[in-house]
């Protein structure tokens, strides 16, 4: 499974696009893990970590969906490849 780590940066979407874009994931059953990068204690960064967190689509059906519901916005986002590490 291909894993991925998609970036939006905060001063590029806003953070109530890329909530939107989450809560319409959630609503069809996707769920995964996220995190944020906070400076000087404001949000300036938000992450989602496609991997084996993800629950009710694999990690290129949640990007999918991503893109056909919010172009723009994904559009903005930086998605990186993550290679698994075997311990």
């Amino acid at each position: 499974m291909t894993w991925y780590r998609v970036a939006f940066s905060l001063s590029v979407v806003s953070f109530d696009e890329i909530m939107a874009l989450e809560d319409r994931l959630h609503d069809d059953g996707i769920h995964f893990d996220t995190g944020a990068a906070i400076d000087k204690n404001k949000p300036i960064r938000r992450d989602w970590e496609l991997d084996e967190s993800a629950e009710g689509a694999t990690p290129d059906e949640i990007l999918e969906k991503a893109k056909t519901y919010s172009p723009r916005v994904m559009e903005k986002a930086v998605v990186r490849r993550v290679k698994r590490i075997s311990p």
